[in-house]
């Protein structure tokens, strides 16, 4: 399985060299709903020193054109999170209009500064997220769209979104807590997807690492015990802020 983070504000410059130096740590994936951080964390790890070299497992997500691997050899991915209505009324009212023009210059905006993965997220009340989540995902892949993560607690609208996606998606996401995790790994097995989990269960997230690695092994057991890999699991260890 692979790990990350999400961050939703630019870094202070004085931040930088630390988060250089946590890249060198483990973690394989950043993602951000800031095109402004998406270009920092695109400079930062361009300086960043090579991870060891020690393959372990790949993580592989494609489109129709183009691959992205997640793995101890290869740099750390960057996930645009700017397509999310939440707190956003024009994106919310363009995803009601079915304005996806909007949408694609928000992608390409995102794959411009430097992020590899599009988050895809139309998760607004009163919207029939299994009709609108599929269609929204073909017009993306239809006009040169990267690779994108498909995001929704909506099961249905991951199902539909992800037999139509023309390449390997990952969805996002599900905790550990037993009545969501189960099945969302079997959607992730039906529809050869990746699956992003994150580090919380009915408790809550944990205040400490040592919880949240085990919530994270519990869900990597489970996986494989539904025929899944660990090259199938991106881990979301919510690292909060102080």
């Amino acid at each position: 399985s692979a790990t990350g983070l999400f961050l939703d504000a630019p870094l202070p410059a004085s931040r930088e060299t630390s988060l250089a130096d946590f890249s060198t740590t483990g973690f394989r994936f950043l993602g951000s709903n800031s095109t402004q951080l998406i270009r920092q964390l695109k400079k930062i790890m361009h300086r960043c020193s090579a991870p060891p070299k020690k393959e372990r497992s790949a993580l592989h997500l494609c489109s129709a054109d183009k691959l992205v691997t997640i793995s101890s050899l290869t740099p750390v991915r960057i996930v645009g999170e700017r397509i999310n209505p939440t707190g956003r009324k024009k994106l919310a009212q363009k995803i009601r209009n079915e304005n996806w023009d909007y949408v694609l210059k928000i992608a390409r905006s995102q794959e411009k500064a430097g992020a590899q993965l599009i988050d895809v997220n139309v998760g607004i009340p009163e919207i029939d997220e299994a009709a609108i989540l599929p269609e929204l995902i073909q017009y993306l892949q239809q006009n040169g769209s990267g690779p994108l993560v498909l995001d929704s607690t909506h099961q249905a609208a991951l199902h539909q979104a992800a037999l139509l996606y023309q390449g390997r998606t990952a969805l996002n996401s599900s905790t550990v807590e037993r009545d969501k995790l189960e099945p969302f790994l079997h959607l992730a097995r039906e529809t050869g997807s990746a699956l992003v989990v994150m580090t919380m269960d009915e408790k809550g997230i944990p205040p400490d690492a040592r919880t949240r690695h085990h919530l994270a092994r519990t869900a990597l057991q489970k996986a494989l015990d539904v025929g899944l890999s660990s090259n199938d699991l991106l881990i979301d260890c919510l690292v909060l802020s102080a």
